[in-house]
């Protein structure tokens, strides 16, 4: 990653798959969006249209931190806006997580 950069682990939007239906996971984060704020913006546009991608998946993308409430507290300072621990680990919601 050195010579490349950051690896986030975000993947590339498939642009082909959401035209085929109209773009419609994208409708429904704006509106959800319009739910909670009057007012947005679309920060850093030109990563719509000018991506950063690495030329292979990294080995490591999917390694986490599993942390508790308390040790997840402590790192951040008790800083943790809105956190609520679920399980993530239901064969759903593991699936979901998993998709490529």
């Amino acid at each position: 990653a050195v010579r490349w950069g950051q690896n986030w682990g975000i993947p590339l939007y498939r642009w082909e798959a959401m035209e085929q239906d109209g773009f419609s996971w994208w409708q429904r984060r704006i509106r959800k969006l319009t739910d909670v704020f009057q007012i947005f913006r679309i920060d850093h546009i030109l990563g719509f249209y000018r991506l950063y991608a690495f030329p292979w998946r990294p080995v490591r993308n999917r390694e986490f931190l599993t942390l508790s409430h308390e040790e997840a507290a402590a790192r951040t300072g008790g800083n943790l806006p809105g956190f609520k621990p679920r399980a993530d680990d239901t064969g759903e919601r593991r699936a979901a997580n998993l998709e490529d």
